[in-house]
This record gives structure tokens, C-alpha cells and sequence, in this order.
């Protein structure tokens, strides 16, 4: 995909509050994570990544990842793509 190519399609966007849960999820989409407030990790590919107020996380389409030790966690979500395409 060339830059100019580039059309997003924006599936969501809102403020959540993830929980702790003992398996992963695959996202169809990318995803951005803004952390708005407390703390925890993110695990993705068997590493672990503390997250609190101020962090910035993004996946691409297929990535596996869950939340742990997920601490009054708030975060914004945008879930998308980079084309209108199927």
C-alpha cells in the first residue's frame, strides 16, 4: 500500500475500561489504546508492557494481545483500518 493510498475506516471509537482476562484476543483491525487513567500490562507476543496514564499503544490487524493487572484501567479506543476496502 502506497501512502496516498491510505482511506481510513473508522469501526470505533469511545472510552472503555478493559478487565483482566486469562486468554487472548486477535483484533481484525489496528487498534490504538490512549490510557487515560490507572495501571496495568498489556501482553502481546509473550511479553509483557506496563501501561498507565499517558501511554500509547497500537496494534495491527492479527496481533494477539490481553490485558493483566488491569487497575481501574481507562482508556480511549480506536479501532480501524487503513482502507475501505474488504
Amino acid at each position: 500500500m502506497r501512502f496516498e493510498e491510505i482511506n481510513p475506516f473508522v469501526r470505533y471509537a469511545g472510552e472503555i475500561t478493559p478487565a483482566s482476562v486469562d486468554y487472548s484476543v486477535c483484533s481484525y483491525d489496528s487498534r490504538l489504546f490512549y490510557i487515560l487513567g490507572g495501571m496495568g500490562e498489556i501482553e502481546t507476543n509473550g511479553a509483557r508492557h506496563v501501561i498507565k496514564k499517558g501511554t500509547l499503544v497500537m496494534f495491527f490487524a492479527g496481533t494477539q494481545y490481553r490485558f493483566v493487572s488491569a487497575k481501574s484501567l481507562r482508556m480511549y479506543a480506536l479501532n480501524f483500518d487503513f482502507t475501505r476496502q474488504s
